[in-house]
């Protein structure tokens, strides 16, 4: 009986040890896609100052764009069930170097994307100035 507890508890952990590795594989790809899709997004806005707003020029990059978002999406669908597991069974999870591992890409993650969210931004109140330039839209 004594070896039965013992096995599942090796098993519990060795479950908690994959759960981890996945969701740090997982967000070390979503900070990856993006710091991408930042870049694209800098790129886009950069052209479009350059060539004074002519937006038929980084089209392919507005595709690019949505690839990438559709990549983050579907990674996240992927791994919906595991951060869901995660969160019910992280408050019974001793600190170790695994849990800290995601808790470090988790916080560079959620720096990714505000950084992303505040770049679209600019890139938003830009086009809307271009917008409202051409007579398009008023505010």
């Amino acid at each position: 009986m004594a070896a039965r507890r013992i096995d599942l508890a090796r098993m519990h952990e060795s479950t908690t040890s994959d759960l981890l590795k996945e969701l740090t594989r997982s967000y070390s790809l979503q900070v990856e896609l993006y710091k991408k899709l930042n870049a694209i997004v800098h790129r886009i806005y950069g052209q479009l100052v350059v060539s004074r707003g002519n937006v038929s020029g980084v089209m392919p990059l507005f595709e690019e764009k949505q690839k990438i978002l559709n990549a983050i999406s579907a990674e996240r669908e992927r791994t919906q069930q595991s951060a869901q597991s995660w969160q019910q069974k992280k408050a019974g999870v001793s600190r170790s170097d695994e849990t800290a591992r995601l808790d470090s890409i988790l916080s560079e993650a959620e720096g990714a994307i505000r950084t992303f969210l505040d770049t679209e931004q600019q890139l938003e109140r830009y086009l809307k100035h271009l917008a409202e330039q051409e007579g398009g839209v008023s505010g």
